[in-house]
């Protein structure tokens, strides 16, 4: 099992970034003692996903103690008692922002390292 301590000074919600893998199980969370859903790590897959899922929705201001246990499996396909601790997100809600500035004759750059789809126009890329 891992304890972990952290505060946040605001609601939040509570996630913990994980891979799941074939080899993986489920782990147990722990919020101030209080018991939260199972965390499955468990996936069909070849290759490790890393993901994060969410804990505890809503929790208030002020510090907290996080256990997570590996309980095992309860799933038939998966034969693994290990799971991937990465790290714990309080994750603050708020309101989509505004942009502080708009460009409306530009378009998304498609692509990271050239001008290609910058230049071209809107109406070319995105179909209607």
């Amino acid at each position: 099992h891992v304890t972990v301590t952290y505060s946040c000074q605001s609601t939040h919600n509570l996630y913990v970034g994980t891979s799941l893998t074939s080899a993986s199980g489920e782990m147990t969370t722990m919020l101030d003692g209080t018991a939260q859903p199972i965390v499955d790590t468990y996936a069909d897959t070849g290759s490790p996903i890393q993901t994060r899922r969410l804990i505890a929705s809503s929790v208030a201001p002020g510090a907290h103690v996080v256990v997570l246990t590996i309980s095992g499996t309860h799933n038939a396909l998966s034969t693994g008692t290990n799971c991937c601790f990465d790290y714990l997100q309080a994750a603050v809600l708020s309101d989509v922002q505004s942009p502080a500035t708009t460009y409306p004759n530009v378009n998304c750059a498609c692509d990271f390292d050239t001008a290609q789809t910058y230049a071209i126009a809107p109406a070319r890329v995105l179909d209607s």
